[in-house]
């Protein structure tokens, strides 16, 4: 199954096409191109996918999707 994963934005580097995010997620830091979004900032909270931010949302969201992923049944 994919899933899309939300993280905080611990450091931008880059500009433009080439801007890049280190996202933390459950204490782990994830490489994120921000190729998609404008304005990417240290502190904002992120969903991702394979590499690539797909938005921003807020802090809530984020803990709402933790929530919802745990949830998820695993295994067939």
């Amino acid at each position: 199954m994919c899933q899309a994963v939300a993280g905080r934005v611990k450091r931008v580097v880059g500009t433009g096409l080439d801007q890049r995010a280190i996202v933390s997620v459950a204490g782990v830091e994830r490489d994120v191109s921000c190729a998609m979004l404008e304005d990417v900032e240290p502190g904002e909270w992120m969903v991702f996918h394979s590499g690539y931010a797909l938005r921003k949302i807020s802090e809530d969201a984020a803990g709402a999707l933790a929530a919802l992923i745990e949830d998820l049944p695993l295994g067939s």
